[in-house]
Formats: structure tokens, sequence, C-alpha cells
């Protein structure tokens, strides 16, 4: 009776204005969890998309303020469904926060609809693919219709933000086939050089191992940390010593290799830039040319004590096959790295690491459902670090066993992973529910 009485005085608001002939405010209906933190809905007339009338949601100055647009689809025959929408963000800080649309499959009662496995599928939420050319957000998601569903709730949802207005227009829920795959293939190198007398006997080295990838069809190819300094040491080298620029000999060396074989290949050294040295990985892309360099950000005192600077910033880059990011070894113990990077949208994670915990991997992948690619110079032996392929579970796909060897797996990056017990689509839920602001900001 409440929540009837709530829809009813938000509802009034709407048609006011509006008009109940309209057909946008007919098939859609606003509402909030509590009358009293409702914001303010109205209906704008040609202000969407190519002209398409638009959903509005106005917030004040009251904190707290949370509302949205519901419409109840009746489901047709289908084993999948294709949603799409655009929404237009003004005075919203964080609209990834703040603005998202969720999707809830109910049978003729109302109830959850149930998986394969008999389990309450719980509300999903679209991805939101960012801000389109348009200066519209485009948010747009693939469904399989659970069994038993008959209808789909869409929620179009503005929340916790104050002065505000959102705009939701073209929004559809139609029939549709199965989402496409995106098929990567991510290898890595477990090699530690042998007799080498300069960095350019290392780069020598690895090359056979990123041949046999190249071979392989890799897409993107990892190797293991410092690959300029591994062994140079007994020679009396320092960091600074065997530091070198990027682009430089390093960049060149496998940018050719890259070009051959048409992949993408993560090149870690120890980098000069000026005065400066870092502890660096470039990423050399099919073309042969440098896409970007992450310098490593947490430095271990074994480094700091003997000049190294940290990097200070977290790249992320785009590939043809998605986006990745870039951590050094020391990284993976902080979760803050692969947390900024994921906040980013890195979809796979290189980490170059000479040794490392290998329980924190499996965190770092799993707490931010990405891929992570691992190069190691432990040996297996020591129940140590691994070079190996890491899946959103925490789980290893594939790893290395023995030197002289090279890992790799084909994934599907569009591939979601769903329905943990109690939580549903944990991947989706990440950037609406994880904590603001963002590392290093404050708050407007």
């Amino acid at each position: 009776m409440a929540a009837r009485k709530l829809l009813a005085a938000i509802a009034v608001l709407v048609f006011a204005a509006v008009g109940s002939a309209n057909v946008v405010a007919q098939e859609w209906t606003p509402g909030a969890p509590r009358e009293e933190i409702a914001p303010q809905f109205s209906v704008v007339p040609g202000g969407g998309v190519d002209g398409k009338d638009a959903l509005l949601v106005r917030t004040d100055d009251r904190p707290g303020q949370d509302g949205w647009w519901r419409r109840v689809v009746p489901l047709k025959k289908a084993d999948y469904y294709r949603f799409s929408c655009f929404a237009k963000c003004e005075g919203v800080p964080h609209p990834e926060r703040s603005v998202f649309v969720q999707i809830t499959f109910t049978d003729d009662k109302g109830r959850l609809a149930r998986d394969d496995n008999g389990q309450q599928v719980p509300p999903l939420i679209p991805d939101d693919l960012g801000e389109q050319p348009n200066g519209w957000r485009r948010i747009e998601r693939v469904y399989r219709v659970p069994r038993g569903a008959t209808r789909a709730v869409i929620d179009l949802k503005v929340r916790w933000v104050r002065n505000a207005r959102v705009l939701f227009s073209d929004v559809q829920f139609v029939p549709s086939g199965p989402p496409a795959r995106r098929l990567v293939r991510l290898g890595a190198v477990h090699y530690r050089p042998v007799d080498t007398k300069s960095p350019r006997e290392n780069y020598e080295q690895f090359a056979r191992y990123v041949r046999q990838l190249g071979a392989a069809g890799a897409d993107l190819i990892v190797l293991p940390e410092a690959i300029n300094y591994y062994g140079m040491p007994r020679f009396g080298k320092s960091y600074a010593d065997v530091a070198e620029p990027i682009p430089g000999p390093a960049t060149k060396f496998f940018g050719k290799l890259a070009a051959k074989y048409d992949t993408y290949i993560v090149v870690p050294i120890i980098e000069r830039s000026g005065h400066l040295v870092y502890n660096s990985a470039a990423l050399v892309g099919p073309d042969g040319k440098v896409v970007g360099v992450y310098r490593k950000v947490c430095l271990p005192r074994e480094e700091y004590n003997k000049g190294i600077c940290p990097g200070s910033d977290y790249p992320v880059f785009q590939t043809r096959f998605g986006k990745v990011g870039i951590m050094i070894c020391w990284d993976i113990h902080f979760p803050e790295v692969a947390r900024e990077l994921h906040y980013r949208g890195a979809e796979v994670l290189a980490v170059p690491i000479w040794g490392g915990m290998p329980k924190l991997c499996a965190a770092r992948a799993l707490e931010n459902q990405v891929y992570l690619v691992t190069s190691t110079y432990t040996d297996i032996s020591r129940n140590w670090m691994v070079t190996g392929i890491w899946g959103p579970t925490g789980d290893v796909l594939k790893r290395a066993t023995e030197w002289g060897s090279v890992v790799m797996v084909e994934v599907d990056l569009n591939e979601h992973v769903v329905d943990w017990f109690n939580i549903g689509d944990f991947k989706a839920r990440i950037p609406h529910e994880r904590p603001y602001p963002l590392v290093g900001t404050k708050e407007p």
C-alpha cells in the first residue's frame, strides 16, 4: 500500500507536467525507495537522441536522492534479449556510480527467474560503454533469458548526486542473437637468459620464445621484469648502467618481432629518461611502434635504495582486441594499482614479475574480474610465483612448468563471470558499488 501511494505521488508530478496522453510517460513509471529521497521526474519531448523524447531525472541540493524510471516488458519467445539506451549526464561527478540500468527477470508472479541450475537470477546491470562522440553515454548488453522468465523489469536509475540532470533516450529491449565473441590469445615466456654478457644477448635469447608464441598466433606476449638488467650485476653493472630510453634498443628489437608476427609485446626494461631511471615496461604494437609505457609505481627498498624512481600514473592502452594495463612485480602486492587500472578500463593485466606471492595474483584477478598474465624468473620448484594466465575466477588457466617454455590461452573478453552465489554478476556490480572517489581525487 505504501509503495502504491509513493508511485502515485511521484506520478502526479510527471503527468501534471507532460499529460497522461504522452506515450513515453504511459510506458514508464517513476519511483523511489522512499518518497522523501525521490528526485524529480519529467518527460522532455524531442530532448533525446536524434530528436526522440527523453526521460528526465533531476535532483536538487538534498543529499542521498535516489529514484528510477521503470518499465515492465513482457518477453517473447527468444533465447536472448539485447538491452541498449543512451544517457546524458549533467552535474554528475561519477556517472558509472550514480547512473545505471538494472534489469530483473521475473515470472508472472513477480518472483525472480531461475537459471539452469535452479538458482535465482539477481538483478543484472548492463555495461556502460562510456561517452560517445554524440555526447551521450551508451549502455548496452545482450542477456540470455533465464528459464521460466516471462517478463523483465527495467529500471533507469539515478542516485546519490545533487543538483544534476540525467536524460535517458532510445531505450530498447528486444530479442537478439547470442552476444558476439571477442577472442584473444594471451601468451607469456618462462625463461632465464643463460651465459649472456649484454642486454642485447638477453633480447636475442628471449626472441626465440617470442617467435614461438608469434607463430602460434598470440595476440599479447608478456616477458619478465627488467630483461636488460637480468644477469648483468655479475659484470658489475648497476640499474643506471643498463638503463636505456624508450623508444630505444629494446623496443626497436622487439618492435620488429611484433610487426613480423602481427602481435603486441610487453617489453620490460630499466628505462632512462634524462637523469631519472625507472623500472618500466613498454607495450609495442603490430606496427612495431611503442603504444605506451608504464613506470612501476610501487618500489621495493631493493630498488629505491639504488636510485630507481617511482612512476606516478596508471595508463591503460587500447589495443585492437581490448584494453591492457601493466603492473610490474612489487605492484602486485598492493591492491590499489590493479584497482586503478581496472577503474580505467583494463580488461587484461600484463605482469612482468621477478618473483612474488601467487595468491596475490589470484586476488588481483578475482577482485577486479580481469585476466592477468605473469612472466617470472622464479623456479616452479619454489612454490612461489609462476608464469601463467590467470582467469577472472582467480584460477591459473595455464602455467609453465619448465624453463625455456611458453604458455598461451585463448579467452573470450566478452564472456562475463556471472551467478556468484547470492551475489550474481559481480563484475557488473563493481563500478556501481566500489568505493568513491577515485584514487588520488577528492569528491566535489
